[in-house]
């Protein structure tokens, strides 16, 4: 019998413990919605801040020819959707903050326990929403542009030697370097690859000019 009371008393000590920490926090809602409000006012001014840094990152970015993350757009609509939220709830509370019920003898205790509760939830959204807004960078390089050809055989032939491209990429950026030569079997697209190679690096303005001719070398034994 003993046993039963000791299991008794102990549920309901974490009843009666469960609904004080619920009833201490309905009341905190009442009692500190002036603060709450002046918090939520703090956080408020402090995303924003947030959000204009992190558009200042993307701004430049993208002036950079970066690709910005999926995420961080994802980020600064949250913010833009937040401020629109907690902005026009703080506009309206000046207006409910100064309602007194009879006659002006007590503040409206309904209106500032609502108060005091949304600016709570609203605190909590701010804080989460600065904190995924640490971000280590805001964008990455572009992808180097693909080199065209004109012919879909001539493609497919050269698309299993990619390396053999960003090996001639390389040398051409590579100032110490004054001749590449490219070489193989008649018909297998080299003037092709080269005339395509001179376009994409006059696009890129890489050279200011760039001039083709055919040269024949002719082997004796």
């Amino acid at each position: 019998m003993e046993a039963v009371n000791a299991v008794v008393g102990k549920i309901v000590e974490q009843i009666t413990e469960h609904l004080l920490r619920s009833v201490g926090r309905q009341i905190g809602y009442l009692v500190h919605s002036k603060e709450n409000i002046e918090k939520l006012v703090g956080e408020f001014e402090k995303l924003g801040d947030d959000g204009t840094t992190v558009q200042g990152r993307v701004d430049r970015a993208r002036q950079n020819g970066e690709i910005i993350e999926d995420d961080v757009w994802k980020w600064l609509t949250r913010v833009h959707g937040l401020k629109l939220e907690v902005g026009g709830f703080l506009e309206d509370k000046t207006v409910i903050v100064d309602k007194r019920c009879f006659k002006g003898c007590c503040p409206d205790v309904r209106s500032r326990y609502w108060l005091g509760k949304e600016a709570q939830k609203k605190m909590m959204l701010l804080a989460k929403l600065k904190e995924e807004g640490q971000f280590d960078r805001v964008g990455h390089d572009a992808p180097p542009p693909e080199i065209g050809f004109t012919s879909a055989t001539v493609y497919d032939h050269f698309e299993s030697r990619a390396s053999l491209f960003k090996e001639i990429w390389g040398a051409l950026e590579d100032d110490t370097i004054n001749i590449i030569g490219i070489s193989g079997m008649g018909g297998v697209g080299k003037t092709t690859m080269v005339t395509e190679i001179g376009q994409q690096a006059k696009k890129d303005m890489l050279f200011d000019e760039v001039v083709q001719q055919a040269v024949c070398v002719i082997c004796c034994n």
